[in-house]
C-alpha cells in the first residue's frame, strides 16, 4: 500500500528532495537551528543493522531554521539501481535522536540512456 510520504525517482536523477519537519501533535513547523538530519535508504523494510544501507544523504536545513524546511540530495549513483527500497529521516538535536520519517523509496526506469 502507498504512503503519502512515499519517494518515487527515476533511475540516475539526482535532484533534492525537500521535506517539512512538522511536531506530529501540533503540526507546526519543528525549528531545526543546531540540528542534523540524515535520511537512510535501505534494500529492506525493517534492517536489524547497516548491512542493508544503500546510500545516506545529510541533510540540509533551509537558511531559516524556524522553517523545519530540510533537503536531501542524492547522486545519480545512489539512484542507480532500479528498484523498491525503503528511507527514514532521523533528526539529532538537543542530545535526543528522533525518527521523524519512514515510507519507500522507489527508483524506477526512465527512457534516456
Amino acid at each position: 500500500m502507498a504512503s503519502e510520504n512515499d519517494i518515487t525517482m527515476f533511475r540516475g536523477d539526482s535532484y533534492g528532495l525537500s521535506f517539512t519537519i512538522t511536531d506530529s501533535d501540533t503540526g507546526q513547523p519543528v525549528p531545526l537551528a543546531g540540528a542534523t538530519l540524515k535520511m537512510t535508504v535501505t534494500t529492506i523494510r525493517d534492517p536489524p543493522d547497516d548491512t542493508t544501507k544503500l546510500f545516506d544523504m545529510d541533510g540540509v536545513v533551509d537558511a531559516d531554521p524556524t522553517t523545519g524546511k530540510v533537503v536531501f540530495k542524492p547522486t545519480s549513483l545512489d539512484t542507480a539501481t532500479i528498484g523498491k527500497y525503503f528511507y527514514d529521516i532521523q533528526l539529532t538535536g538537543a542530545g535526543d535522536v528522533r525518527t521523524v520519517q519512514k515510507a519507500a523509496f522507489n527508483i524506477v526506469q526512465d527512457n534516456t540512456k
